[in-house]
């Protein structure tokens, strides 16, 4: 039994390492913002259009489907993805959304942070009694 799942444990480390750098190689083999090819990710170019995370596919998913959702996806360095989902897609402006800007305490957001926090400790506290 041991010989057998040592096995397919070195399949499946196979097939995800023969896939993603596949997918790496059809997409330009480097990132789009910057041209690194190191800490290569995947990114989906509309965040709206994701059935799922690609990097966590590779082992398990069907072939067609995940192609479907790589063809949806550009390459991108860990640090030009982190600056891009960040500062675009997770982007309010000041005085925007349920707490304004992230680490921001100007006159915009300073209470809009000030009245989540009340809420969330307000909740916390019912939680807490009941």
């Amino acid at each position: 039994m041991a010989n057998s799942n040592e096995y397919m444990r070195a399949y499946m480390l196979d097939r995800y390492h023969r896939r993603r750098s596949k997918a790496i190689e059809v997409l330009g083999s480097k990132c789009v913002d910057c041209g690194s090819t190191e800490q290569i990710e995947f990114d989906h170019v509309n965040p709206e259009d994701k059935s799922f995370n690609v990097a966590k596919a590779f082992t398990s998913m069907a072939e067609k489907k995940l192609w479907l959702e790589i063809t949806k996806c550009v390459l991108r360095c860990k640090p030009c993805h982190k600056f891009k989902t960040d500062m675009i897609d997770n982007a309010v402006g000041h005085g925007e959304g349920k707490t304004g800007k992230r680490n921001c305490r100007c006159d915009l957001c300073k209470p809009l942070k000030n009245i989540y926090a009340q809420e969330f400790r307000r909740n916390r506290k019912e939680m807490s009694n009941s």
